[in-house]
């Protein structure tokens, strides 16, 4: 994630921004993301229709709830495990999304 502040409209619908955080090795078949979210904010239920997350393509991914608008903080912990070399690595990003509202 470039930047871990991102700003969208409320009528974005699903949106698909690159995450690399870990660089896959040669065995890519083997190696499996998994996604672990901490929501800073007890309101970031009402935010999403699809929380964020990071898909196998290290791209992240949400969707908000119409007429959803405001500020919302989460710690995303993204886990990289490679079972054949019987390692994982992690690596955690703070990330604000800001939900701009829009007078449709």
């Amino acid at each position: 994630l470039e930047r871990n502040n991102i700003t969208v409209s409320e009528d974005d619908g699903n949106v698909s921004i690159p995450f690399v955080v870990i660089e896959r090795g040669n065995n890519e078949g083997v190696e499996s993301f998994q996604t672990m979210i901490t929501p800073n904010d007890p309101l970031f239920d009402n935010y999403f229709r699809i929380p964020p997350h990071v898909g196998e393509d290290g791209e992240l991914m949400f969707s908000t709830k119409a007429d959803a608008f405001g500020v919302t903080e989460y710690n995303m912990t993204v886990t990289l495990t490679d079972p054949a070399a019987g390692s994982s690595i992690s690596v955690t990003r703070t990330v604000t999304i800001t939900i701009v509202a829009v007078n449709d």
